[in-house]
C-alpha cells in the first residue's frame, strides 16, 4: 500500500532522472506491483509506459560498438575498472527478511548506475577514438572502488 503510491510519485517527477539497466523487465514488474497495490493506480494507468527510466544498457552497447546486449557486470568491469559481483542475483528475493548480502547487492546494483551513467555520458561525448579506450572512473569517486576499499 505504501510502495505503490511512492513509486508513482517518484516516476511522475520530471526533475528526477531514474536510471536503469535492461529496464524493460523491471518496468513490467513495477506495473504488476502497482496493480496489486490497489489504490496506487487505476488498472489503465498502471501500464509499463508510466515507469520510464534512462536505460543505460543501450548506451553502453553503443559506446562499446556492440550489437548484442552487454551485462551490467561486464559494463562495470569495462567502464569502471572493476567487475560487479552478481552472486546474489539468483538468490531467493521473495523470502523475507532479505539477507544482509542481498541488501548490499541491491544497493550496489542500483548505486553503481550513477557512476556508470557519468562515465557513459563522458565517453559518448568524446571523439569516436576515445569511446572504447581511455581512462575510466576510479578512486573515491566510484561506488565500486568505495565498496572494495571498505571490504
Amino acid at each position: 500500500r505504501v510502495l505503490g503510491p511512492g513509486l508513482g510519485r517518484l516516476f511522475a517527477r520530471k526533475d528526477v532522472e531514474v536510471l536503469g539497466w535492461s529496464f524493460s523487465e523491471d518496468q513490467k514488474r513495477l506495473a504488476e506491483l502497482c496493480l496489486t497495490c490497489g489504490e496506487a493506480f487505476s488498472s489503465e494507468a498502471a501500464t509499463p509506459a508510466i515507469f520510464e527510466a534512462t536505460d543505460l544498457q543501450p548506451l553502453a552497447c553503443q559506446v562499446l560498438g556492440s550489437s548484442s546486449p552487454v551485462s551490467l557486470a561486464i559494463a562495470c568491469a569495462h567502464f569502471l575498472g572493476q567487475p560487479l559481483d552478481k552472486t546474489e542475483q539468483c538468490s531467493d528475493w521473495r523470502r523475507r527478511p532479505l539477507t544482509k548480502q542481498q541488501e548490499e547487492y541491491a544497493a550496489l546494483d542500483a548505486a553503481v548506475l550513477l557512476d556508470l551513467h557519468r562515465e557513459l555520458l563522458s565517453r559518448a561525448a568524446s571523439p569516436a577514438s576515445d569511446l572504447r579506450e581511455g581512462s575510466h572512473v576510479t578512486g573515491s569517486g566510484s561506488i565500486l572502488s568505495s565498496v572494495s576499499e571498505s571490504a
